[in-house]
């Protein structure tokens, strides 16, 4: 069976997603919706703002699922805590056993451009970091 991982930020557009499940065509694949909680250095004195937050995101990405789950897509939600997105995806990538990960570019303004020019985005770094191929899904 195919794994499909995707990761995805808590204000994601539902119909983006569903839109890259379509164009995939894979009914029977199974997909995991990944929410990255993304802290430096992870401590006890977070402990309590961590655990509300992670269950705050799993009630958002889980009514992407329930969303999805009309369409005919079964989704699995998980939420994990990470010291940057980039390595909490990459590391889900190389556990996880996925055949494909999905990967949604955000519109950037006029700054975000700029600092693209300086710095990798999280898509190219994904590319660079994972042996799986990498669906990248155009801003609207």
């Amino acid at each position: 069976m195919r794994r499909v991982l995707i990761p995805v930020s808590t204000n994601i557009d539902h119909r983006r997603v569903l839109h890259a499940l379509r164009l995939l065509q894979w009914k029977d694949a199974e997909y995991t919706l990944l929410n990255i909680i993304q802290l430096p250095q992870p401590s006890a004195t977070y402990q309590e703002f961590i655990l509300k937050t992670v269950e705050n995101n799993k009630k958002i990405i889980e009514e992407l699922g329930e969303y999805l789950r009309k369409y005919g897509f079964e989704t699995r939600i998980k939420v994990a805590v990470s010291r940057d997105v980039v390595s909490g995806i990459t590391e889900e990538v190389r556990y996880g056993g996925y055949s494909l990960v999905i990967l949604f570019r955000k519109p950037r303004g006029f700054l975000g451009r700029i600092m693209l020019k300086l710095f990798k985005s999280v898509s190219q770094q994904v590319l660079d970091d994972v042996n799986v191929p990498v669906l990248i899904i155009p801003k609207e």
